[in-house]
């Protein structure tokens, strides 16, 4: 793809997804930069061409800022003095184009490849909330879309992987340490109504007995701070929250001490000496309760088997 045309697709792609037009023509003013910098330019836009040639992920979390070294988006970061999140974001967005081929190469259903890319929106308003910049503080995670492991489907989204360390009896059935299985992501696009939940258990099971040709009874997992204990508490059984926690056999609860997830709550970094944690929403008034009361978020693990009918925990 020529550098006019890959600009192109960049601004159409920001119009498709709603992103807001500060951020697009932030975005866009990045990538005229870089381009107009023929040092900076061949750096970071050798890996962007060696994705389209051979579809294959190489140097893509090595040219991250995160990577914490001189690396392609450290440069750009470092000569247009813009935030390294910013950076970091433009070189994931010259990747898509690529991306949206190698879903229409392998003939995956366009809907699954749009519902995909609105993590990259959310992943961008999160920065904004929580750093007030146009980016994203975790680019590193998009390895997982450009490397085709991981597919949004519906409310939810799915990672296929093997090897996964719960083994024991759900329901009737007992599930040995070796399965396959599927890794349940929850991203932040709205709230997670228990229908749409439930519809996406069944598309996905769907779509991976047809792609990956995975066995009747699938295995779906998840770790996640939104299944804490404290949120038994927190919220009625009949909220969101409670409902998707009740799909699972929860086991392996752990404290988290550097409250890694305090940002998902409250809009910015945790910091031990500033525990401000006022806020309106029941989530932000009980932990605000935990929290300063010298507790710590939690996390759990969370396993069922599903046939695309019956769930066994």
């Amino acid at each position: 793809m020529e550098f006019l045309e890959r600009r192109e697709y960049i601004a159409s792609f920001c119009d498709r997804f709603g992103y807001p037009e500060e951020a697009k023509e932030t975005f866009l003013k990045v990538y005229d930069d870089v381009g107009a910098d023929k040092e900076l330019a061949e750096s970071f836009f050798r890996p962007v061409l060696k994705y389209e040639e051979t579809g294959k992920l190489r140097e893509y979390r090595s040219s991250l800022c995160a990577a914490k070294k001189e690396t392609a988006c450290g440069k750009v970061a470092k000569k247009l003095q813009i935030s390294p999140y910013t950076a970091d974001f433009v070189f994931c967005l010259c990747w898509i184009p690529t991306l949206e081929k190698l879903y229409e190469k392998k003939k995956i259903d366009k809907k699954i490849f749009e519902q995909g890319m609105l993590d990259f929106g959310a992943k961008l308003w999160e920065c904004k909330r929580v750093y007030n910049v146009w980016g994203s503080f975790v680019a590193g995670w998009f390895a997982g879309w450009f490397a085709m492991t991981r597919f949004a489907i519906g409310r939810l989204q799915y990672e296929p992987l093997r090897t996964f360390w719960f083994s024991g009896k759900l329901g009737k059935y007992y599930v040995p340490i070796w399965r396959q299985y599927l890794n349940i992501h929850i991203p932040s696009i709205g709230p997670l109504r228990h229908e749409e939940v439930v519809a996406s258990y069944l598309e996905a099971y769907e779509f991976f007995r047809k792609h990956f040709h995975y066995r009747k009874k699938m295995l779906f997992t998840t770790t996640s701070w939104l299944l804490s204990p404290d949120h038994d508490t927190m919220f009625p059984p009949e909220s969101n929250i409670r409902q998707f926690i009740a799909d699972f056999h929860r086991f392996n609860i752990y404290e988290e001490p550097e409250n890694s997830d305090f940002w998902r709550v409250y809009n910015r970094p945790y910091d031990k000496n500033n525990l401000d944690c006022s806020g309106d929403t029941t989530m932000q008034k009980g932990y605000a309760e935990i929290l300063q009361k010298g507790g710590h978020m939690k996390h759990a693990a969370g396993v069922f088997l599903y046939d695309g009918k019956e769930f066994n925990k």
